[in-house]
């Protein structure tokens, strides 16, 4: 969940436990200027959901007012591979189906809002709140229709920024928490950022 950002736990003040999420620095140690705009349309994108309380998604907790922003924070969550295969057990098949059931609904709500994931794999599902939720928007992208000519459909998912998938897609083939987002002030990335003039400090692992 962290292929262009770095992540850790944080604590708040007051007890919150928390994963904050920073744009990753490349060679050198700066931040180039892709990721910095792929982090800030990630942040935009999921205050968004958070406030219009989009089942299945990881919500924001808090994250950084500045602009471009340098930080947010996600509430700790499992791996949704753990909670069905605890100690590496077989997971059980009804348990599975269920959880797909979860995720196929909230990619379904995403596509109503012409948000493609484009990044759906293990390290990316989690459990919150006892369900599946999807992780990580750092390369989500805007869908788009136009019609192929054929009776069908060409779907495009873009964002400002590579890489960009483009698929053919048949006519008849398409079917139709909390949030605290507070003022804050920015700190550096890492341990001291704070929330409504409180701080998040290091927590543990």
């Amino acid at each position: 969940m962290n292929s262009f950002g770095h992540v850790h736990f944080v604590r708040h003040e007051d007890g919150t436990q928390g994963v904050l999420k920073s744009p990753r620095p490349g060679n050198g140690g700066k931040i180039n200027k892709t990721t910095q705009q792929r982090f800030q349309e990630e942040v935009r994108r999921m205050q968004q959901l958070t406030q219009d309380q989009v089942a299945g998604i990881v919500p924001v907790l808090d994250a950084d007012p500045q602009d471009p922003p340098q930080w947010f924070v996600m509430p700790k969550a499992k791996n949704l591979r753990d909670v069905l295969s605890p100690g590496g057990r077989p997971a059980e098949l009804r348990e599975v189906v269920e959880a797909i059931r979860h995720v196929a609904g909230t990619l379904a709500e995403l596509a109503v809002r012409d948000i493609s994931h484009r990044d759906i794999k293990p390290d990316n599902l989690l459990h919150y709140q006892g369900r599946p939720a999807v992780a990580d928007f750092g390369i989500a992208g805007l869908m788009t229709l136009s019609e192929n000519g054929c009776g069908g459909y060409f779907v495009t998912v873009s964002s400002k920024h590579p890489p960009c998938l483009t698929m053919s897609v048949h006519q008849h083939g398409v079917r139709g928490g909390r949030t605290v987002l507070g003022p804050g002030v920015a700190g550096r990335s890492g341990a001291g950022h704070r929330r409504g003039g409180r701080r998040w400090g290091r927590g543990v692992d």
